[in-house]
């Protein structure tokens, strides 16, 4: 066996001394003509692909005006439980927290992957303390809108980077004849006012909308109001250029169930934030302040 080592060794050795040399002077001056002399101009590549078929979106849902107005609908985010395969989970807390909407399986905080345009506007704001891509659906004036369509997926460059799950786009009415207004109400204080009016011209069309909404909330310390500006004017300037301009307003102001004031906490008043006489949902489940 030890023999056999010791032949196998003897054999490879040459070959490792020959890796080992130098190398010979003719393959030296083939590498160094090959980088001085001028580089050769090739000929012209070119290069055909088929085109692939892509589904994009893979599908799409249109809600359109006259299935808005059939439908009750007291918020923006009302309109879109209309529409088959979005489902919003309403968070409560007054109009200075976005509801979240799930589309395709997807349900991140404050609907930062879905995206919302209205009239061609992108209304995701990239930068947001609550988060990026924070969806702001009270912009939405609902007594304006004219169409919504939701786009399932997928990502698309189209609209943006917050077009994960999908799209919502909202389009609003250009133009309308009259002034017509609107005033409903419900429980736990709620009253709703809405105004529209326009102009319907040949080449001009404008709508502006105003809203008003105040709730007390179905709990303590849970009520809010909500103003609403929507103006929207359509002009054609000539044959092959439109001017379209919008504005979407809203202020809010609203209540956190359970905290208090610094002041309200001084002069313990709690009873803003809880029902002192709630006598519980079971047995043995009351309490008092």
């Amino acid at each position: 066996m030890r023999g056999l080592l010791v032949a196998l060794a003897l054999g490879a050795a040459p070959a490792a001394l020959a890796a080992q040399q130098p190398a010979r002077p003719d393959t030296l001056r083939h590498a160094h003509d090959s980088l001085t002399r001028a580089p050769e101009r090739l000929q012209e590549v070119t290069v055909t692909a088929t085109r692939t078929r892509r589904e994009e979106p893979v599908s799409a849902t249109t809600v359109r005006l006259a299935e808005l107005r059939r439908a009750p609908a007291a918020s923006p985010w009302d309109l879109l439980r209309q529409t088959a395969g979005v489902e919003v989970h309403e968070q409560g807390q007054g109009p200075g927290f976005a509801p979240t909407a799930s589309l395709r399986g997807f349900s991140s905080d404050h609907s930062t992957d879905l995206a919302l345009w209205i009239d061609g506007v992108p209304i995701n704001e990239p930068v947001n303390g609550h988060a990026e891509g924070y969806n702001d659906w009270n912009v939405i004036f609902p007594g304006a809108v004219r169409d919504v369509e939701v786009i399932h997926g997928p990502t698309s460059a189209l609209f943006g980077n917050f077009a994960l799950a999908g799209v919502v786009n909202v389009r609003t009415l250009e133009r309308m004849t009259g002034t017509r207004g609107s005033i409903s109400g419900g429980a736990y204080g709620r009253l709703d006012g809405t105004v529209l009016t326009g102009v319907d011209r040949e080449r001009t069309g404008a709508v502006l909308g105003l809203r008003g909404m105040r709730d007390g909330g179905w709990r303590p310390h849970s009520g809010y109001e909500l103003g609403q500006l929507h103006g929207r004017l359509v002009h054609q300037v000539c044959s092959s250029a439109t001017l379209d301009a919008g504005v979407e307003l809203y202020a809010a102001g609203w209540d956190s169930p359970g905290f208090l004031t610094a002041d309200q906490f001084a002069a313990r008043d709690y009873d803003v934030v809880a029902d002192p006489t709630d006598g519980g949902w079971r047995p043995h489940s009351g309490y008092e302040l």
